[in-house]
């Protein structure tokens, strides 16, 4: 589990490399923001997942500060996640060392 800080509110996030896109559960804050899309993914037993996408600000972890970043709003049963989208700009690596 890894602390984050979106828009000056803590998250508690799963760190999850298999993930390509971090997620965040619908919450007030989320909630309240526009999706700019959707992302559709694999569920159990071949089902398809589509899910709105929002544009998140300010999200730091550990040493890592993102501007904007584009998440999907979901209640997948995985809980909120962060994903490859903000560890690529990391190396994998080093970045769980400074982040977990």
């Amino acid at each position: 589990m890894v602390d984050v800080t979106i828009a000056g509110r803590p998250y508690r996030l799963l760190l999850d490399t298999g993930a390509a896109r971090t997620q965040l559960a619908a919450d007030e804050y989320t909630s309240a923001l526009r999706p700019v899309g959707e992302d559709v993914s694999s569920a159990s037993f071949g089902a398809s997942v589509i899910e709105p996408v929002v544009t998140v600000t300010e999200l730091a972890v550990g040493p890592v500060r993102i501007a904007r970043l584009e998440v999907t709003r979901g209640q997948r049963a995985a809980g909120p996640v962060l994903g490859m989208d903000v560890l690529g700009g990391t190396a994998a690596i080093s970045g769980c060392r400074m982040l977990c």
